[in-house]
C-alpha cells in the first residue's frame, strides 16, 4: 500500500526544515542568548527573528518520526531487511563521501586517523549520524512496538504515553536541572516514544487538532511558546545571572514545544488532500530521497562546510537574510536529493537483475 502523498509531502518539508536548522546553527547565524548578561539588549530584532525561524523548524525531526509511527504501526514488512538496507545506505555515504573527498583533494589522507576510518566503517555503532542510529534501533524494535500497540486498549496506551511524556518531555522542559538521561531527544528512547505517539495518532486520531486551522494554530503556538520561553529565561539571566545553562532548553527535540509542534504539523498535513496523479508521483519520488539528503549534508566532512560553500558565512550579520537562507536550503536540498535519486536508480537497476522475492525493495 502506497503512502498518501500528503504524508510524503510532510517528509519533504520536514527534511527541508532540518537542512534549515543545520544552516542556521552550524552556519553561525544564531547569536546565543545569555552569552553574557548584557547580551539580550545588544541583539538586533533580526537576530531574534532568526531564533523564531529556528523554532518554526525544530518540530521537523519529531514530525519525520511521527509519520513513521502513523503509518508503520500496522506494517508487517520484513523489518530486518529494511534495517539492513538502511544500514547499507548509511555505510554507503559514510565511506563513499570520504573516498570522494580524498580523490578530489578536498581531504588529505593525513587528515583522517585510524579512529576516523573505524567510525566511518561502523557508522551506526560509532554514532556518526545520531538520527540514523536512533532510527535503526526503532526499526529493529518495530515488531515489538507494533505488537504492543495492537495489544493495548486505548486507555492503557494513553496512560503509558502520558507517563513517558511527563518523564521524557515535561520534566526535561520545565525543571531547571540536567537529568542524566536527558540527551535533548538525541537518543533511541525518545525516538521510540515519538514513534508510539505517531502510532497512537494513526490508530485513534488527532482529537482537538481535527481541523486544519486548529493544527496550524497549534504549530505556530508551539513555535511561539518555544521562542518565548527562551526569551523569558534570557531576561531572567540578564537580571539575576541565574538559569543561564537552561536558556536554550525549550529548543531541544524532547521539549514539550517541539513534540507539540511536530504533532500539529502531522495534523496539518493530515488535512491536506493531494489527488493521485503526476504531482503525487513526483512527491513520492522526492520523499524517497529525503533520508539520503540527511546522510549527505550531515556527513562529518561536510556538516560544517556546506554553509561556507554556499556563502552564508560571508553575509553581514545585519538583516534577517530570509531570501538567502531559503536559497541555500533549496540549493542543498536539490543537490543532495539529485545525488540520492541517482543512487536509488542505480540500486534498483542492480536489484532487478538479482534473484529477489517479489516486492522486496530498498
Amino acid at each position: 500500500m502506497k503512502r498518501k502523498a500528503n504524508y510524503e509531502l510532510l517528509r519533504i518539508v520536514s527534511m527541508m526544515m532540518i537542512v534549515c536548522l543545520h544552516l542556521l546553527d552550524k552556519g553561525g547565524l544564531l547569536t546565543p542568548y545569555g552569552a553574557d548578561q548584557s547580551n539580550l539588549s545588544d541583539m538586533t530584532v533580526f537576530e531574534h527573528l532568526r531564533w523564531l525561524l529556528e523554532a518554526l523548524c525544530v518540530m521537523s525531526v519529531n514530525a519525520y518520526i511521527l509519520v513513521s509511527g502513523f503509518w508503520g504501526y500496522e506494517s508487517r514488512k520484513n523489518t530486518l531487511l529494511k534495517a539492513a538496507c538502511l544500514w547499507g545506505r548509511v555505510l554507503f555515504y559514510s565511506v563513499g563521501i570520504c573516498l570522494v573527498a580524498l580523490l578530489a583533494g578536498v581531504c588529505l589522507r593525513s587528515d583522517l586517523t585510524g579512529s576516523d576510518w573505524i567510525a566511518m566503517l561502523f557508522p551506526a555503532s560509532a554514532d556518526v549520524y545520531w538520527f540514523a542510529t536512533c532510527y535503526l534501533v526503532v526499526l529493529l524494535l518495530r515488531p515489538i512496538l507494533n505488537a504492543g500497540v495492537a495489544a493495548l486498549e486505548q486507555k492503557q496506551f494513553r496512560s503509558v504515553l502520558i507517563v513517558f511524556f511527563v518523564a521524557l518531555s515535561a520534566v526535561n522542559t520545565f525543571v531547571p536541572y540536567q537529568f542524566p538521561y536527558d540527551h535533548a531527544g538525541h537518543d533511541p528512547l525518545w525516538m521510540i516514544f515519538v514513534y508510539l505517539v505517531g502510532a497512537y495518532l494513526g490508530k485513534y486520531g488527532f482529537g482537538i487538532l481535527d481541523r486544519g486551522w486548529k493544527a496550524l494554530a497549534g504549530y505556530v503556538g508551539m513555535a511561539l511558546g518555544m521562542w518565548g520561553m527562551q526569551l523569558a529565561l534570557a531576561v531572567v539571566y540578564g537580571q539575576t545571572g541565574k538559569l543561564g545553562a537552561f536558556i536554550h532548553r525549550s529548543y531541544q527535540d524532547n521539549s514539550v514545544w517541539a513534540l507539540g509542534g511536530g504533532i500539529a504539523l502531522l495534523a496539518l498535513f493530515h488535512r491536506i488532500r493531494i489527488r493521485e496523479g503526476l504531482a503525487a508521483g513526483i512527491i513520492r519520488v522526492i520523499a524517497e530521497a529525503t533520508f539520503g539528503i540527511y546522510l549527505i549534508h550531515e556527513h562529518p566532512l561536510i556538516r560544517y562546510k556546506w554553509q561556507q560553500w554556499l556563502g552564508i558565512t560571508e553575509i553581514s550579520a545585519d538583516g534577517f537574510l530570509l531570501p538567502h537562507i531559503a536559497g541555500c536550503v533549496i540549493t542543498m536540498f536539490v543537490i543532495c536529493g539529485a545525488i540520492e535519486l541517482v543512487r536509488i536508480y542505480i540500486m534498483k537497476a542492480v536489484c532487478r537483475k538479482l534473484p529477489m522475492k517479489k516486492g522486496v525493495r530498498e
